[in-house]
């Protein structure tokens, strides 16, 4: 996998990967002990996405350390993803639109990968792209 090994103020674990409205999220809270505390299923499109978590853009404020059961549509993914996440960060962009930080608490590692190379052929095709 592709592990970043930054020694400034960059936390990430993982490559970040900016994505367009292309990339949609499905989302359900969850109460504690991963019952569900809403049967609304949310919809949602990502902003960013790493093998660590994901960035979208929800109609609602989350709170903070809620957990959520997501499903995440990758393009060109032929399946859906599957993942648990804890919200880290959730700010208002605009009145009734958020922006939501997901780190995923429970992803198939397989998925892991998956989202992982993804990542790192889009970065080298934007690299390339731009000539870099």
């Amino acid at each position: 996998m592709a592990e970043n090994n930054y020694t400034g103020a960059e936390r990430r674990k993982y490559l970040r990967l900016d994505l367009n409205e292309d990339c949609t999220v499905s989302y359900i809270k969850l109460a504690e002990g991963l019952k569900l505390a809403d049967t609304d299923i949310n919809s949602a499109y990502s902003k960013n996405i790493s093998a660590g978590g994901i960035l979208f853009i929800a109609r609602e404020n989350i709170p903070l350390s809620m957990n959520l059961e997501l499903q995440i549509k990758i393009p060109l993914v032929d399946r859906m993803i599957c993942a648990l996440g804890k919200v880290v960060r959730s700010e208002e962009k605009s009145p009734g639109t958020y922006r939501v930080a997901v780190s995923f608490e429970w992803i198939n590692p397989k998925d892991v990968v998956l989202i992982d190379r993804y990542v790192m052929k889009n970065t080298e095709d934007n690299k390339q792209g731009r000539g870099i």
